[in-house]
């Protein structure tokens, strides 16, 4: 072959000839006499193959130099008197002449396809290494991506958007945007993805999409993909999740509503602690003036309560607008609901109200929280409860660890009427409340703690008899 280095490429092609040249009597006995030329053409053939244009010369001078000297008369003289024999091997150079250059061809083009094949080889490995990069930056966003054709169906999606959609890696081939989402939803992606189509060019927009866990706002890229005409052959999208984004907005443009209520309700506590105190040692006055009339007694004692409930709301709208500040350590899930049903002693005077606790999992469960502010939660919890709920009051109060996210989850459960879908729903809302007293603050300052940890505190909707409030926790400290 031509990969051989080009002396042992000649040195086979003077082998081969002589090779032939030794066996040239032994193959005339078995298959008679010939012309002795026809003997060496398969010895140029082979150098020419095995080493190109110049062991193929090589073969085809040497085997003219034997013939003449050892074939052609007069034999031993180097002379060739008889014109047909000069004829015969002007005939043969001539044949191994071509042979040898159209070796030489084949075997430039043999290299070149080779060489073809080889870099056409490197550039399907570039390319495929290139693809699982690209898949795999795609694939491991946070981003969703995907592609439509000018059908406007999908003929890639990334890993994100297949588990937002919940979609397998086969089951997003060839399909809209209608076998997905609502038609209100699909419309308007088909909308913003059909001018990109038409207008040829980038195109931003914000969207709301409809998942299982929600409504999520995304802001999208979407952009052109043009064929060599210039054409759009198809649409490519990159959409952010910026419902995070928002919801930081929402609760910093809360967090200054409720600065400035707060700042508003420590002005009017401020302001009306003093008048309170005033009426307060009026009605103390009054009330042992009027201490032999019983009727006015009472209507002394409602204004008095009044009084109270009017201090209570002033404290319950400052502490809810006011910020929190967590100071966090490690504390023992158990410890702090006790530590809150203990606090309620005065409520669950003369009344008949158990609290049984139950930690599932590894004993002494514990989360890096506000060890005084967990307990105010539960204590709203644990009031409420004893405000819903008839004697016997029952209340069960039980957490666990769920490893693979990380969080303790805490479930109290009350043996109370339970909550309907609208208490559910509103449960947390500032000022809603199904007592027929109280401020219906408690359970909005509880969530307000709850999130300031970076938890999660919901009515837990069940079938069974009672309110169900569940808090989930990190197990890690909160940013």
């Amino acid at each position: 072959m031509t990969t051989r280095p080009p002396l042992v490429r000649h040195a086979i092609a003077v082998a081969t000839v002589l090779a032939t040249f030794l066996a040239k009597n032994p193959i005339e006995a078995l298959i008679g006499p010939g012309p002795p030329l026809i003997f060496f053409v398969p010895a140029v053939t082979i150098s020419a193959w095995q080493g190109g244009a110049g062991p193929g010369l090589l073969a085809t001078a040497l085997v003219s130099l034997l013939s003449t000297y050892f074939f052609f008369p007069p034999i031993g003289s180097m002379r060739i008197e008889h014109p047909n024999d000069v004829a015969r091997l002007l005939a043969f150079i001539l044949e191994g002449v071509l042979t040898s250059i159209t070796m030489e061809w084949l075997h430039r083009a043999r290299l070149q396809a080779e060489l073809s094949r080889r870099e056409a080889e490197r550039f399907r490995e570039t390319s495929r290494r290139t693809d699982e990069l690209l898949r795999a930056v795609v694939d491991n966003t946070d981003a969703i991506i995907y592609l439509k054709d000018r059908s406007l169906n999908y003929i890639m999606m990334n890993r994100k958007l297949r588990e937002v959609l919940g979609l397998a890696p086969g089951d997003s081939a060839a399909l809209g945007d209608r076998d997905i989402f609502p038609d209100g939803v699909a419309s308007e992606i088909r909308a913003n993805d059909r001018a990109v189509l038409e207008g040829g060019r980038a195109i931003e927009s914000v969207e709301r999409i409809p998942l299982a866990d929600g409504p999520r706002d995304y802001v999208s890229l979407r952009f052109p993909l043009l064929d060599d005409a210039g054409v759009p052959r198809a649409v490519g999208c990159v959409s952010t999740d910026i419902t995070p984004l928002k919801q930081a907005q929402r609760r910093a443009v809360q967090a200054e509503r409720l600065a400035a209520i707060g700042q508003m309700a420590a002005g009017l506590a401020h302001e009306g602690r003093n008048a309170l105190q005033r009426s307060q040692s009026c009605l103390e006055m009054l009330a042992r003036r009027v201490a032999d009339r019983p009727e006015a007694l009472d209507l002394v004692a409602g204004i008095q309560q009044a009084q109270d409930d009017l201090h209570r709301l002033y404290e319950e709208v400052r502490g809810y607008a006011a910020p929190i500040v967590l100071d966090s350590r490690p504390r023992r899930i158990g410890e702090l609901v006790s530590e809150a049903w203990v606090r309620l002693a005065s409520d669950r005077a003369g009344r008949t109200a158990t609290l049984r606790l139950r930690e599932l999992g590894e004993p002494g469960l514990s989360a890096p929280v506000d060890g005084f502010r967990l307990i105010q939660v539960f204590r709203i919890i644990l009031e409420n409860a004893l405000a819903a709920a008839p004697d016997p009051v029952e209340v069960v109060a039980q957490w666990s660890e769920v490893e693979a996210e990380g969080v303790l989850v805490i479930v109290v459960r009350d043996n109370g009427p339970g909550l309907s879908l609208e208490a559910r729903t509103r449960l947390f809302e500032p000022f809603f409340t199904t007592k027929a007293r109280g401020t219906g603050l408690g359970m909005a300052i509880a969530r307000r703690i709850i999130e300031a940890h970076g938890g999660a505190i919901v009515a837990d909707p069940s079938e069974a008899r009672g309110a169900s409030i569940r808090i989930t926790l990190p197990r890690g400290l909160s940013p």
